[in-house]
Parts: structure tokens; sequence; C-alpha cells
């Protein structure tokens, strides 16, 4: 470690580094300074983006939870192809160090290049990455299976489409996680290829969820120093304590007086239809809001409307059924996948005024 700390003092004094290796090499720096805390800037992808102190002791518990429970050993390698500027990249450099991890850094980008080294006991990617990864070749699948042995995604809902695909894998164990930046990664998994299919997420141990007067979840998790952490995520929690996660609250639609999940809306259209899709509203001087579904394809697809409308007949109630079907290509989306519900909600305002 103390020769990557010097490597990495030295690196950053060169004018010409990629950001992507700054961000690596300067938290590496700053992780081993006499601070006892760290700043992560949050992805601004359900608000305004911020920067938050955490705790260098809360990273490690977390680091330490997530590698047991995974069963990841000493000196197994653990691959970062994700920004080391947010808390997910963040973290896979804290396991490595915590875990006397081998670790195999590549530049983060929307298709990774599989690092040809030896068994990676874990990777983590944004669901994006995934699926880039295995649609850029058909060998890649193969390639991720010898390769990988624990694959966690997080950052985003992940399309029905991608998920299937994922359940079929046979070697490597796939995990759908839930965190954000203030519980530093994850606080639950859900394993995608588990048989039976797991469709809820676990709580790591040591974490307590409970729902507020919204229906919200609340987390308290007091190794990481979390008190009554208060989401804006709708969930169902059940009976062994496990949940579901059905949607944001603030981005939930006023459609002639009903309250509308978009989330939970858009999962069951993506059940039946290859596209993905994102739910939004303009204003109505009949109703107040209309509901416009907004599919990412080519233009196209205009073509085949009538099925997509079949489709949508079958599988939604009648509030839920669009007054509009418009069609992106490509949805905006930021650096963890997640769409950018305000600029494609702008785009449509605009279409409406121009």
């Amino acid at each position: 470690m103390a020769t990557f700390l010097e490597y990495s003092r030295e690196e950053l004094k060169l004018n010409e580094i990629e950001e992507w290796k700054k961000e690596v090499f300067s938290f590496f720096i700053a992780w081993h300074n006499q601070s006892e805390t760290i700043s992560v800037n949050t992805s601004g992808s359900t608000g305004q983006a911020k920067t938050i102190v955490i705790a260098k002791k809360h990273m490690i518990v977390s680091a330490r939870a997530t590698l047991k429970y995974l069963h990841v050993e000493p000196h197994e390698l653990a691959w970062l192809c994700m920004p080391a500027r947010y808390i997910a990249g963040k973290m896979m450099i804290v396991r490595a160090i915590v875990g006397d991890l081998d670790l195999v850094i590549t530049k983060p980008q929307s298709t990774p290049q599989v690092p040809s080294a030896r068994i990676i006991g874990i990777a983590a990617m944004v669901p994006v990455q995934v699926y880039n990864l295995l649609h850029a070749s058909k060998l890649n699948k193969t390639i991720i299976e010898q390769t990988i042995q624990n694959l966690i995604i997080g950052g985003s809902f992940i399309h029905q489409n991608l998920e299937n695909e994922l359940a079929a894998f046979k070697m490597t164990k796939v995990w759908h996680t839930y965190g954000m930046t203030e519980t530093l990664s994850h606080i639950a998994l859900r394993q995608i290829n588990a048989e039976p299919t797991e469709t809820h997420f676990t709580p790591l141990p040591g974490v307590t969820l409970s729902n507020d007067s919204n229906n919200c979840l609340v987390i308290d998790y007091p190794k990481l120093g979390l008190n009554q952490l208060h989401t804006n995520d709708i969930v169902m929690i059940e009976r062994d304590g496990t949940f579901c996660v059905q949607g944001r609250i603030d981005y939930v639609l006023n459609i002639k007086g009903i309250k509308i999940n978009p989330e939970e809306i858009e999962k069951k259209i993506e059940a039946v239809l290859p596209y993905n899709c994102c739910l939004t509203s303009r204003p109505d001087e009949v109703s107040g809001e209309s509901l416009i579904l907004c599919i990412e394809g080519e233009p196209q697809l205009v073509t085949s409307i009538c099925s997509i409308w079949n489709s949508l007949v079958r599988v939604l109630q009648k509030h839920e059924l669009p007054a509009e079907i418009t069609f992106f290509q490509p949805f905006s989306r930021n650096e963890n996948g997640k769409l950018d519900r305000v600029d494609i909600k702008n785009k449509i305002l605009t279409f409406t005024t121009s």
C-alpha cells in the first residue's frame, strides 16, 4: 500500500493525467491522510447534487459487511470500473484495502473492458454497463461467467429483459443492491440468479427498516451512524424483513386526482414491451395533468403503435393508460444510468409549447 501511495503522489504531479485516474489517486491519498472523514459527492440523480462528509470508520464497517456477506476472501481480486468520484467507486477501493484484496482498475466507460486477469472475486457496475457489456459481444456472457464470482449491480432499476438475461447466469452470482451515498453504497441485496428468484432485497445484518407515514423507507444502521434516515423510496416491507421498492414519492404523478407511481407502472410496461420506458406528465386544461408514456427508440417504432397499445391495455388499469405515447432517442441519463426525469419532462413541455 505504501508503494501505491507514493505512486499516487507522483502520478498527481503529472500535467496530463486523465481525470478518472486523478480521482482514484486523490481518493487513495485522502484515505491515508490524518483526517477521520472523507468528502463524497452525490450523483444528483434524485435532487440537487451535493457534497457530504462521512467517517472513514463507517466506510470500513460497510466494506467488511459486504465482503462477509458475499464471502470474498483476502488476496482475491476486486475490479473497479466505475468512477472513483462517487461512493460506489470509493467503496470498491475501500473494500480492497480493508479486505486485503488485489485491485485491478480500468477506465470507467459505458462498455467496460473485462481485465484479462485471474478470477475476480467482486466487481461492481451500473445496469447500463452490464447491458452494454452483454450486448457488445455474444462471448461476453461466457467471459463474465468464467471471470467474475460476484457481480454487484446498483445505481438504478434493472429492466426486466436484462434481469431475465442475468437470471440465466450459472457460475457468477449476480446481485442487485439497494443503497445511496448516505448509506455508503448498499445496505441490502437480492440475488438475481438465485433459485428460486429473489424479488425482495435482504438487509445486511444490523440494518433495521421501517416505513414512515407515506410508506417511505426509514433506515436505522447504528454501525454506520445512521439513525432514522428517511428516504423518498416507497417500499413494502415483509414480515421477514425483506422489502421491495415500488418507486420514489417525489416522482408520483397526480392524474385526474389519482396518484400514480410511474416506476411501478413502468415495470408493468417493460414486462411486455422490449423498450425502456418513462412515464411523465404535461399540463392539461381539462384534467389538470395528462399522463405521457415516453419510449426510448427510433421513430420507426411508430409503425407498431397498435401492438404497443394492445400490450398496454393487457397489463394496465384504465387510469394507468397514457393519454399520449411519444418516442425519444436516447433518454437522458446520469452516470449511474438513472433516468433524468426532469430533463425528459422538460423536453415534453418544450414540445408542447413549440
